[in-house]
């Protein structure tokens, strides 16, 4: 396939690929359910794609698990992930766990299948990641910010203790943001207004779960690109507006759903509550959100200890876990929890929980075949967005649930597809041949 017979008119699956990426990063579950909780965006689309789009779904799945392709081994790792997510699903079901938990749970194992999506989709327009990143950081820069400081101030206590879905979600999308701006951008300065908007939501949602993932993903960034000075020069003028701000002691109170307040102080001490909650306190002034600062990680650090003890608790549910469906909310120590969580806040006990050490270690080789693969596409166009994104999405999970929410695991396997096809479309800085991606997404019966 050569770059001339790419066909760029857009289809209705090109559109919804970005209309998936804005929606998500920018309102979460307010886009996952549009505002209303029966309603799941995202498995629909995916029900469209397959049915619809097998042209960049099923037929590339299929092909790269019988010849050899550039993502033969992430295809045969979607594909186990898959079947033994099915005998997870029969087995929760044996055990009367019921059909609704069980699919909600299921859906963990067809996210991946996003990633043929993107790929399919960034063959036909090269040029889409670069254009879609820039777009998403001025939307979740402006919705961010108005969400920061208007819309997100209004969450009572109860809707928050139940998790209702509301019209407007929390943005999680401005650290991706930064990182693609930062991978594509030659010139930061031209774009300096959307990249201080995504930096004021960054940390003005307060999410540390976020803070550390870009931050592992600008490290990884700057080794492989050797710009380790321009990543501290962006450090020192993050460090920088912090200090002003907190010389003129500017603060200004958090959404609802975050607490506390936006300030340099209360930043510093969100970061240190994970390990010292007295210290905390000290910098933030205030008891009460270093105490809360502090019980989010205990919170989460309790209910993984509570889902460890109850895989161990025979071999074979050490092995298979309790099934999917199993009520894993119950396992937490406190009654917070008065509607079904079905995520302990990360996707690797979020694995173990239900399908035990083999679905966790299935979860581990589909996302080591994917890194090499992303590695691969690094090492053949020198463009390293797509290993960084799952660097990021890796760290992120290890304190939030990830790949198991359709407002992060989808946006992430589509970008991560889009990267992966600038491997076959974009300039290579190597001589390698990458006719097995291409056959994969020609048309049958076209030709070689």
């Amino acid at each position: 396939m050569t770059a001339s017979s790419i066909q760029r008119h857009t289809t209705w699956a090109d559109a919804l690929v970005a209309i998936l990426v804005l929606g998500y990063l920018s309102m979460t579950r307010s886009f996952a359910h549009v505002g209303y909780a029966p309603i799941y965006v995202g498995e629909a689309s995916l029900v469209a794609f397959l049915l619809a789009r097998q042209g960049i779904t099923v037929w590339p799945w299929l092909d790269a698990m019988f010849r050899p392709r550039f993502f033969s081994g992430v295809a045969w790792y979607i594909f186990l992930s898959i079947g033994y997510g099915l005998i997870q699903c029969i087995r929760g079901l044996a055990y009367g766990y019921g059909v609704t938990g069980a699919l909600q749970t299921f859906v963990f194992h067809l996210y991946p299948l996003f990633l043929f999506v993107g790929i399919g989709v960034g063959v036909r327009h090269p040029d889409l990641l670069r254009r879609l990143i820039r777009v998403l950081a001025w939307w979740v820069g402006l919705y961010g910010t108005a969400y920061v400081l208007v819309l997100g101030q209004y969450a009572t206590e109860e809707d928050i203790l139940t998790s209702t879905v509301s019209w407007f979600g929390q943005p999680h999308g401005a650290g991706v943001c930064l990182l693609g701006l930062i991978a594509f951008e030659k010139d930061l300065r031209r774009l300096w207004l959307p990249m201080l908007l995504d930096l004021f939501v960054l940390l003005g949602m307060q999410m540390r779960a976020a803070w550390v993932s870009l931050g592992a993903a600008l490290v990884v960034w700057a080794c492989l690109t050797g710009r380790l000075r321009k990543l501290l020069i962006l450090s020192a003028c993050v460090a920088g507006l912090l200090g002003i701000a907190a010389v003129l002691d500017l603060h200004y109170p958090a959404p609802a759903a975050r607490g506390g307040q936006i300030s340099a102080r209360h930043i510093l001490g969100r970061a240190i509550a994970v390990v010292d909650e007295r210290t905390a306190e000290s910098v933030t002034g205030n008891v009460a959100d270093a105490r809360t600062y502090h019980g989010n990680v205990s919170w989460r650090t309790d209910w993984w200890g509570a889902i460890w003890k109850m895989v161990h608790k025979s071999p074979l549910q050490a092995l298979m876990g309790p099934g999917l469906g199993f009520p894993i909310w119950e396992l937490h120590p406190s009654d917070t929890l008065r509607d079904p969580v079905r995520t302990p806040h990360n996707s690797y006990f979020f694995a173990l929980g239900y399908t035990g050490w083999i679905g966790l270690a299935l979860f581990c080789a589909l996302q080591a075949a994917l890194a090499g693969m992303l590695w691969n596409v690094y090492r053949r166009t020198g463009q390293a967005f797509g290993i960084c994104l799952w660097a990021m999405a890796v760290t992120w999970a290890c304190f939030d649930g990830f790949f198991e929410t359709p407002y992060s695991a989808i946006p992430f396997y589509l970008l991560a597809g889009l990267a992966t096809a600038a491997a076959l479309t974009g300039p290579r800085r190597t001589g390698l041949r990458l006719a097995s991606l291409s056959a994969a997404f020609e048309p049958p019966g076209s030709p070689r």
